[in-house]
C-alpha cells in the first residue's frame, strides 16, 4: 500500500496541553471565521499543523507556515530525526501504511484583521510546498 505526504491543519481559538500528552482544541473553525465587523482583533487564534509522511521518505527539512492572505504570520523550521525503518512484519500483519506525523502549533495573540481575508496553512517539505487548508475571515452581514 502506498501513502502520499499530506498536510492537515485545524484552526481554532485555543490549544491546551492536557495530562498524558493530549491536546484539547477549543473553538474549532470550519471554512469560515465570522466576526462582527472590520477592523477586529482576535484575542487568540491557533493553527495546528499535522504533516503525515511515509516512514520510508522522512524529509530532511520541514517548514510550517501560517499565511494571512500572502503575509507570513508564523514560520517554524523542523528538522525531523532520521528514523531507521523497523523490521518488516509478515505481509499478513501489514495492514496499515507506516507513517510518521510531524506537528507544530501556531498561536497568535491580539491578532488584528482589518478586512475580509484568508488564513492559510502551508508546509514546505524539502523544497516542495503543500497546502493544508484555509479559513476565510468574514464580517456578519
Amino acid at each position: 500500500m502506498s501513502f502520499e505526504t499530506v498536510l492537515c491543519a485545524t484552526f481554532c481559538d485555543d490549544v491546551r496541553q492536557e495530562v498524558g500528552s493530549k491536546l484539547s482544541y477549543m473553538g474549532v473553525y470550519g471554512p469560515n471565521l465570522i466576526v462582527q465587523s472590520f477592523p477586529t482583533q482576535l484575542l487568540k487564534f491557533c493553527c495546528i499543523f499535522s504533516l503525515r509522511v511515509p516512514l520510508a521518505t522522512v524529509p530532511q527539512l520541514v517548514v510550517f507556515k501560517l499565511l494571512h492572505d500572502e503575509e507570513v504570520l508564523f514560520e517554524s523550521e523542523v528538522v525531523p530525526p532520521q528514523l531507521a525503518e523497523p523490521a518488516k512484519a509478515p505481509p499478513a500483519i501489514q495492514t496499515e501504511p507506516r507513517i510518521v506525523t510531524i506537528s507544530a502549533v501556531a498561536q497568535l495573540v491580539g491578532f488584528e484583521i482589518t478586512q475580509r481575508s484568508v488564513l492559510k496553512a502551508r508546509v514546505v517539505v524539502d523544497g516542495q510546498e503543500l497546502h493544508g487548508g484555509a479559513v476565510e475571515v468574514l464580517a456578519e452581514p
